[in-house]
């Protein structure tokens, strides 16, 4: 088993200087939360000046950037509607499901790209881990408006950013076929999470359960060309 460092964002300087340590061991991929960054007196915006050497320093080794879902501070949202006092991962309503399900990371790479990371880091490879693919098509057509709202804002198209430089993995539940292209088959990741919720039984169930529908040159490339493209692995 080879565990992915994890890599706090509080602080810009201690983030930077985190990753140049673990960087040392040669890591593939170092992993950390898609979701704003909370401080005392608010919050930081990961793509900030304060940030750019951190992005530099992962575009430079190589090193994917791994974004797993997790505390997304979402709870503020939650109590615009509800307030119920603090938030519990144990007792939650479904209001709150309703208004944080996929939100935090569909926001996260939406700030990324508006605020034109892969324009200035073009070597970034991130990944989305344990989120699904549903929230792909809401965040491009957003991501679509914001093109057409803003024309000569964006260098590149932003979904063909997003398409580029985003891998994502879905859940067991997710129908590729019914996501057409907004999902490309070749940034697809599978991965076996059980006995947590993402995961299956035998982890050969989730190609029945979620790329059923692929052809065998396509789960093929799922299955082992994707991830050896996103680690950047060659095998001997």
């Amino acid at each position: 088993m080879f565990t992915v460092p994890y890599v706090p964002m509080r602080d810009p300087d201690a983030a930077f200087a985190w990753l140049r340590a673990v960087l040392e061991r040669s890591p593939v991929a170092i992993t950390g939360r898609n979701a704003p960054v909370p401080v005392p007196d608010g919050y930081i915006f990961p793509f900030s000046d304060s940030y750019e050497a951190f992005w530099a320093l992962a575009e430079e080794a190589g090193v994917v950037v791994a974004t797993h879902a997790g505390n997304d501070e979402y709870n503020a949202l939650v109590q615009m509607w509800e307030p119920r006092g603090p938030e519990s991962s144990l007792f939650r309503s479904p209001l709150r499901g309703v208004l944080t399900k996929a939100r935090a990371v569909g926001d996260f790479y939406a700030a990324a790209i508006c605020d034109l990371l892969f324009e200035r880091h073009s070597g970034l490879r991130l990944a989305s881990v344990e989120n699904g693919v549903g929230w792909i098509p809401d965040l491009l057509h957003r991501l679509d408006d914001a093109a057409n709202r803003y024309p000569g804002y964006f260098r590149d198209h932003p979904r063909d950013l997003f398409g580029e430089h985003v891998w994502v993995r879905p859940l067991w539940e997710d129908q590729i076929e019914s996501f057409g292209d907004d999902v490309r088959v070749d940034r697809l990741l599978m991965a076996s999470d059980w006995p947590h919720a993402e995961g299956t039984v035998a982890p050969l169930d989730f190609i029945d359960e979620a790329l059923g529908s692929l052809d065998g040159d396509d789960l093929d490339r799922v299955l082992h060309h994707n991830p050896l493209e996103v680690l950047d692995i060659t095998l001997g």
